[in-house]
């Protein structure tokens, strides 16, 4: 399998032999794609998503946006951010089913006990979210394929710690709020 390309903003050296102009070209063509920026942060999608998965969704685009990387972002990224934000939130259902009836439940045999339904929606749920997460380097694994690939202090100078810990303060804040009614 190859690798996936790296944009050309990231990208170290010439390892690809492309020309000035090419790589000019190219860079234009990834802003070109990456300049409806409005429909990420108001999405088509977002009347499907009840509140806790619009907190999801804008929790994870600002912290594509601390981290630097929203640039590379297209409007049609809303579909999969929105799948990331529903996986999170599909998530927590099923935690709060957990809590709530256990790891196991009984059948309709009555002394016989099997595996609560939720767990099996979690896992599938938790498989949607890492695959998501890894193609927009959320993952441990895909920000080191990506650091390998660029120069390291492009991430470390871009990323606005303080502004993801305030974002994530903020986001618990109102998970607490939303708990709590």
């Amino acid at each position: 399998m190859s690798r996936k390309p790296v944009p050309i903003h990231l990208r170290k050296g010439n390892k690809t032999g492309l020309t000035k102009d090419e790589k000019t070209n190219a860079q234009e063509q990834e802003i070109a794609m990456a300049k409806c920026k409005e429909a990420l942060d108001n999405p088509s999608v977002l009347y499907e998503m009840d509140s806790r998965t619009q907190q999801y969704y804008f929790f994870i685009l600002q912290w594509l946006k601390d981290a630097g990387l929203y640039s590379v972002l297209s409007s049609i990224d809303a579909i999969s951010l929105f799948m990331m934000a529903d996986s999170l939130k599909m998530i927590d259902e099923c935690n709060k089913e957990i809590e709530r009836y256990g790891m196991f439940i009984d059948t309709a045999v009555g002394s016989t006990k099997k595996p609560n339904p939720a767990l099996n929606e979690k896992r599938q749920s938790l498989k949607t979210f890492y695959s998501i997460a890894s193609e927009f380097g959320l993952t441990p694994s895909s920000r080191a394929a990506l650091a390998q690939s660029a120069n390291e202090s492009v991430f470390i100078d871009t990323i606005n710690l303080d502004g993801l810990s305030n974002g994530l303060n903020q986001f618990f804040e109102s998970a607490e709020e939303d708990i709590q009614l």
